[in-house]
């Protein structure tokens, strides 16, 4: 099959540069360290963070679901976004995965994980991150495409594009964090 079983597009209102893909009632978890080392998503027990160049307020979000591996994106695809991140999420407890910003309400997507509890690959898009970095957007000025499908592997994450300046920052960061932790905070 060439075509998504679903597509669905909202705006979702994000705070503090996180959207999450999770798994129902779950946050992250303050003993791992969201370390966003692609510069786009980070990725927990039941949980993905996006993180959005805006600080506050909302961005525009489309969803796909497939039954299977969505084709690789085309060259052509790829150069209309600024970054394309694809990792694999472990969907527990209920299985019921969805798109939502922290501490606002559900956007009425559909659930990303219509087979249950198991192993999802996100593929993640990002495009407009650079343009209000920290800043509040009333109107969406990002726009996300997330795609998803089962997979019975614990696949590599895979970056197809990594253009935004905003990744690079965040890129550096966890590069950062990764060498003082390697170093015993020494520099």
């Amino acid at each position: 099959m060439d075509k998504p079983v679903e597509t669905a597009q909202s705006n979702v209102h994000v705070t503090y540069h996180q959207l999450y893909v999770a798994d129902a009632d779950t946050l992250p978890d303050p003993k791992y360290l969201l370390v966003f080392d692609n510069g786009l998503v980070a990725i927990q027990p039941g949980i993905a963070v996006v993180s959005t160049g805006i600080h506050t307020g909302n961005v525009a979000v489309t969803v796909q679901i497939w039954d299977q591996a969505a084709p690789a994106p085309t060259s052509a695809h790829q150069e209309e976004w600024d970054e394309i991140a694809e990792v694999t999420l472990e969907a527990h407890d209920a299985g019921e995965v969805g798109v939502v910003g922290l501490m606002s309400d559900l956007p009425g997507l559909p659930e990303l994980t219509p087979g249950g509890p198991g192993r999802y690959r996100l593929r993640i898009y990002a495009r407009g991150r650079d343009t209000l970095v920290d800043g509040v957007a009333t109107e969406p000025v990002e726009d996300y495409l997330i795609m998803t499908w089962p997979t019975q592997l614990d696949d590599q994450e895979i970056i197809y594009r990594q253009t935004d300046d905003y990744g690079a920052t965040l890129r550096a960061s966890a590069q950062h964090a990764r060498a003082t932790r390697r170093w015993g905070g020494e520099q």
